[in-house]
């Protein structure tokens, strides 16, 4: 069966992707770096710094349907809503909601350019005045716009489907190069003279002046977002849950630290790095905070939902300058979080992974969603089983247990096939082990009964 390898072949990846992956986010410095921008969800983890006393969010506002990208404009948070087909511009000193603009279908990435808002839009970019949210014009791209941000003078947008970036000038839309990196680009942000990528797995660093690419760097498992901090590039590996710091000019790797469960955003508040972790249980913290000069973790903070810590969609991040501001997909919402309360007072104590049950999985359908794509999973208590989704045949066959492996024996083929697991009953949630990450943990695809 191998749920992840049948899910993450190219046509399917364009397909799951696509309509449901980046909250592109971030003033011009940092744009992008929420893509941005797949992992398990369940908690791999065994140590982890415990909280402070209950750091203060100042509060969470509603915006529209998925909340995906999120940026700041200098005065006000602006938020991309995948299903509403609109963005969301709210007060950033109270959260008041100034306007809601239709921009089209699945607006995802989003980015100030120091007058106007760019947001990428199906296979568009649309531009709109950020004093009132006139749109001034639509430009087409690549195949499957996703991230997008502002090197000071245009206007730069990762094309997952095309496998490339185009550069557009940002007074007028103009086409200025469309430049081929790795495959299924994702999150983008400038540093000041350069422009970095994540593909699919690998980094690329073209110069920002005529598109000439400079290097192309190892980081992680699905790196996704990615961010400056003024020296160095810091991207979130979803895979392999952490973040590989890298150092601008050269692309040596100066470290990888651990974070949350999927990690995704990524933002820097002037010195430390934030992530938001979509796998990431809210009970345990959802949201890292690392001190950006030595990676050490310095706090957690839970942002949302219990729904948006399982539901596996991109979360966006950005800084204000003087709080973090989070996406929370499921729940329709926006955290506003004081960047300077999460902080820890204790030493690390342990947290209990999930383990396998030793009695069967209880039975019924078991679902897997990410953005529109489904797949499912149903167990029958006459030991037959059938797998199901929008990404591939429907399946069936028979099925035991034995310890912490399921195994599957197709009845068209014969094969048979055996999956470790874990199982939730406190998430209703069934862990399919599809691989292990860089570090030898394994990785998991979490399924949950319906």
């Amino acid at each position: 069966m191998k749920i992840l390898m049948k899910l993450l072949t190219p046509i399917v990846l364009i397909a799951i992707l696509i309509p449901n992956l980046f909250a592109c986010t971030e003033n011009p410095s940092l744009a992008g770096n929420s893509s941005p921008n797949q992992s398990a969800s369940t908690v791999i983890a065994t140590t982890k710094p415990a909280l402070a006393p209950a750091p203060t969010i100042d509060t969470t506002y509603t915006v529209g349907t998925s909340p995906m990208g999120i940026c700041f404009d200098g005065t006000n948070i602006w938020v991309t809503n995948f299903n509403s087909k609109s963005v969301t511009k709210l007060r950033a000193s109270d959260g008041t909601i100034l306007g809601t603009y239709t921009v089209g279908t699945g607006p995802m990435g989003i980015c100030f350019d120091g007058t106007n808002i760019w947001v990428t839009v199906g296979s568009n970019v649309t531009k709109l005045r950020a004093s009132d949210g006139t749109i001034l014009g639509t430009y087409t791209v690549g195949a499957g716009p996703m991230c997008i941000c502002f090197d000071g003078t245009n206007i730069w947008v990762t094309n997952f489907g095309s496998n490339n970036v185009t550069k557009l000038r940002a007074s007028d839309g103009t086409t200025l190069g469309t430049y081929t990196v790795g495959t299924y680009p994702r999150g983008i942000c400038f540093d000041g003279t350069n422009i970095w990528v994540t593909n699919s797995n690998n980094v690329t660093k073209l110069r920002a002046s005529d598109g000439t690419i400079l290097g192309t760097y190892t980081v992680g498992t699905y790196p996704w977002g990615i961010c400056f901090d003024g020296t160095n590039i810091w991207v979130t590996n979803s895979g392999s849950n952490n973040v590989t710091k890298l150092r601008a000019n050269d692309g040596t790797t100066l470290g990888t630290y651990t974070v949350g469960t999927g990690p995704m955003g990524i933002c820097f508040d002037g010195t430390n790095i934030w992530v938001v972790n979509s796998g990431s249980d809210i009970v345990l913290g959802n949201v890292t905070k690392l001190r950006a000069s030595d990676g050490t973790i310095l706090g957690y903070q839970s942002v949302g939902t219990s729904s948006d810590s399982v539901s596996m969609q991109t979360k966006g991040i950005c800084f204000d300058g003087t709080d973090i501001w989070v996406t929370n997909y499921s729940s329709n919402s926006v955290t506003k979080l004081s960047a300077l309360t999460v902080t820890i007072t204790t030493t690390p104590t342990s947290i209990p992974t999930l383990t396998s049950t030793p009695n069967p999985i209880p039975y019924g359908t078991y679902v897997y969603t990410f953005g529109r794509l489904s797949d499912s999973i149903t167990l029958n208590n006459d030991g037959t089983y059938m797998l199901s989704g929008d990404a591939r045949a429907k399946e069936v066959g028979t099925y035991n247990i034995q310890g912490n492996t399921i195994v599957f024996t197709n009845d068209a083929s014969g094969a048979t096939e055996y999956d470790q697991f874990k199982y939730s009953s406190q998430f209703k949630c069934l862990n399919i082990q599809v691989g292990s990450d860089i570090n030898g943990l394994p990785e998991y695809m979490s399924y949950y009964k319906q």
